[in-house]
C-alpha cells in the first residue's frame, strides 16, 4: 500500500515530515504518525501496518528516504539532504530541483 502525493513537490514532503516528526528526530514514529493521521481526521488503527510497510530498514519509524518513496518519490534524484530534514530548503536545493527537470 503506498500513498502517492501526487501533484506535490518534494519541498511538500518535506514540509509534511517536519510537521508529523513533532520531537525532531528526523524519524517519524508509529506514534507521531499515530497522531498526524488523527489530526487529518482519518483512521489510526492501521499506523502500525502502514509504517512497517514503508520501513525498509525494519527499525520500527521512517527515516527521510523512506518517506518520500513511500509516497511516490525517487530517493536516486532527492535535493533534500537527510540530514537537513527540519529544516527549510535552501535556494540552492530549489536550484538544484530546478535543473533536474530540464
Amino acid at each position: 500500500m503506498t500513498t502517492r502525493l501526487l501533484g506535490h513537490t518534494e519541498t511538500d514532503a518535506h514540509f509534511l515530515f517536519t510537521a508529523i516528526d513533532t520531537d525532531s528526530s528526523g524519524t517519524v514514529s508509529v506514534d507521531e504518525f499515530r497522531t498526524a493521521l488523527s489530526w487529518l481526521g482519518l483512521a489510526t488503527a492501521r499506523a502500525g501496518e502502514m509504517i512497517r510497510l514503508a520501513d525498509t530498514d525494519s527499525d520500527g519509524q521512517l527515516d527521510w528516504s523512506e518517506f518520500l518513496r513511500s509516497n511516490g518519490f525517487d530517493t536516486a534524484t532527492s535535493v533534500a539532504d537527510e540530514s537537513r530534514v527540519g529544516a527549510k530548503p535552501t535556494a540552492r536545493s530549489r536550484k538544484a530541483k530546478s535543473a533536474s527537470k530540464k
